[in-house]
């Protein structure tokens, strides 16, 4: 019920600022519900206004300062404060510490739990800063689950990797050892890590298209 409230809030903030008509926040609002998701998210997948507008009448509104990630590079000790599955949960990018203050990237910056959730597993206070909630998501499946830059980088070792031929003999391996070779190797990284991104998502079919000078994934979420 307060979420409802404080999105309806939103809404009105978002009409009196000359973002979006009344008809178009109703329409938002409804797929919001549908969705089960943030108002300002329903607003830019449905076109009704910028990425970037909205963020700026969030940060007005909140008073917290507005983040472009895509001039920002996290360092990966910075990640490693945050684990994955916090950081999916709450849909949160660490990206900087400075003294006891860990810097955080939030959609909703007024998140109280998730600000409370990570000073108990940081042991930092939080500062969060506000980002969009399409920018975040894109963000956040580079640096911690298989987004775009992970999977370029995961393509290029297997297409790095080299054939080793060896010699026709038998040799006593463990299994244990066995396992471990093949943990190691890139095409099984690349499918753990999609697989692991998959179930993350709730996907139910995964499609491969092989080009010749790329490969295309897509995804199905029924």
């Amino acid at each position: 019920m307060a979420n409802n409230v404080v999105q309806d809030r939103l809404g009105d903030l978002f009409v009196r600022e000359g973002l979006i008509t009344k008809e178009q926040l109703q329409e938002a609002l409804k797929e919001a519900q549908q969705s089960k998701t943030r108002l300002g998210f329903a607003l830019v997948k449905m076109g009704f206004v910028a990425e970037n507008q909205l963020t700026r009448a969030l940060a007005k509104q909140f008073r917290v300062p507005a983040v472009d990630l895509d001039k920002v590079k996290v360092e990966e000790k910075i990640l490693k404060l945050v684990p994955e599955e916090v950081a999916m949960k709450h849909r949160v990018l660490p990206l900087r510490k400075v003294g006891r203050t860990l810097t955080v990237a939030m959609a909703n910056p007024t998140d109280m739990g998730a600000i409370d959730n990570l000073k108990f597993i940081t042991r930092y206070e939080i500062e969060p800063v506000i980002v969009g909630e399409y920018t975040l998501q894109k963000h956040l499946e580079d640096y911690y689950g298989l987004g775009e830059m992970k999977m370029q980088e995961m393509l290029g070792d297997l297409l790095d990797e080299e054939v080793e031929v060896l010699e026709d003999r038998e040799e006593d391996i463990s299994v244990a050892a066995l396992e471990a070779e093949v943990d190691k190797a890139p095409v099984v990284k690349f499918i753990n890590g999609l697989l692991t991104d998959a179930v993350l998502k709730g996907v139910s079919d995964i499609h491969i298209e092989p080009y010749e000078q790329e490969v295309r994934i897509r995804y199905r979420i029924d």
